[in-house]
């Protein structure tokens, strides 16, 4: 499972017997390492469930047959589902590290991360994180523990890998959300350096999904990405904002007119302030939706952002305020009622009320296109030079 996630783990097979080591571990290089499988040892090096730079294949047998031993001794009951073989990683100096999920029935499943190896819970040095992740969050994660000050280097220590670090805790975060069953994870230790990471054990837990709290957070909607073609002929791909849009919305807001923006935003803008940045960027995909439409060039790569439109909803979804912008001179080229068939399409589909929209009287573009659209036009109660734009949905 970790390895279809994109996590580097070391080459490992599982047996049932100590018998079946031999063959098992034909293609493994040597030394190897032995491990005990048990639902019912957690820890396993602290019955004796691991042994260390065994070196050939007849010493990870006796060990495995001195490891069943010594558990039943110690732990008769616990249910013995066999042995896991592993090369032995040789990697002196990385950093041992502790990345998991665990469920948490408010807010669902939570990312962690932290100091690892054997003294995991003496160290207590760890943080979490309500997925999905990106690079930003996944850093933050990682500087809320005391263990970051050592992964940046010191002395003759090199830094580690922490972008490898960063990718593997979105993957996890990315594992919570598609896998409700999915109770509890633990990677430990998690090895990092500067050459990357690698996982050297894992541990999961399951439960039944109806019993799962959902996540607090709703993940990136990766199934309203779409491809559409304009009224002039260009392939656009239209998908969800994301916050790492943000550069990309500053500089399509640089090439759209002054007058333009002050008709989006009902007043003069020289520049985004950084908290409405944030604001139109990073969104709650459950109460808001933002759509950005970029052109796709030749080679399948996307352009820069050409316009953009969002959804906001009340908690109901009762009203859902549209809103739209199209930079001056992509104007005239048929985007902007694609933009508004997608906000409406989606609306529709989420089964949103009506939509509504305030239009400066002055602004006629706009105003021909919400009637072309159906959109009901009347002055506003509260501006005479402002027009509201409503549109009821069919149930």
């Amino acid at each position: 499972m970790l390895a279809a996630y994109g996590v580097p783990v070391v080459r490992t097979v599982a047996v049932e017997t100590p018998d079946e080591i031999p063959a098992a571990a034909e293609g493994l290089s040597l030394p190897l390492a032995v491990k005990i499988r048990s639902p019912d040892l957690t820890h396993k090096s602290d019955v004796g469930g691991v042994a260390l730079d065994l070196p050939s294949v007849a010493s990870a047998k006796e060990a495995a047959i001195a490891m069943l031993r010594r558990i039943r001794e110690v732990k008769p009951e616990a249910h013995i589902a066999g042995f896991t073989v592993q090369e032995m990683i040789r990697r002196p100096g990385a950093f041992e590290l502790i990345v998991g999920i665990a469920s948490d029935p408010t807010f669902g499943p939570v990312v962690l991360f932290g100091h690892g190896g054997v003294a995991v819970e003496v160290r207590n040095d760890k943080a979490l994180a309500l997925p999905p992740l990106n690079m930003p969050l996944a850093y933050e994660l990682m500087q809320r523990t005391r263990i970051s000050r050592q992964l940046a280097g010191f002395r003759a220590r090199p830094p580690a890998d922490r972008d490898a670090i960063a990718s593997v805790l979105i993957q996890i975060a990315q594992l919570a959300i598609d896998h409700p069953d999915l109770r509890e994870l633990d990677i430990n230790p998690l090895l990092a350096d500067e050459a990357g990471v690698v996982a050297l054990d894992a541990r999961i837990r399951v439960q039944d999904p109806a019993k799962a709290a959902p996540v607090a957070v709703p993940p990136y909607p990766n199934q309203l990405e779409t491809e559409v073609v304009i009224r002039d002929g260009t392939l656009i791909s239209l998908r969800p904002i994301r916050p790492e849009d943000a550069p990309d919305i500053i500089s399509m807001i640089e090439l759209v007119d002054p007058e333009d923006v002050r008709l989006r935003f009902f007043a003069p803008l020289k520049s985004i302030p950084r908290p409405m940045l944030a604001r139109l960027t990073q969104i709650d995909y459950d109460r808001e939706m933002a759509f950005v439409a970029r052109p796709v060039n030749p080679d399948g790569s996307r352009g820069p952002i050409w316009g953009t439109v969002r959804l906001t909803c009340d908690a109901d979804l009762t009203v859902g305020e549209y809103a739209i912008l199209i930079r001056s001179d992509i104007k005239g080229r048929g985007l902007g009622y694609t933009l508004m068939h997608q906000i409406i399409g989606y609306g529709q589909e989420r089964k949103v009320g009506k939509i509504v929209g305030t239009i400066l009287r002055e602004n006629e573009p706009m105003l021909t296109m919400a009637r072309e659209l159906g959109f009901k036009l009347h002055v506003s109660a509260d501006d005479t030079g402002v027009m509201e734009a409503v549109l009821t949905l069919k149930p």
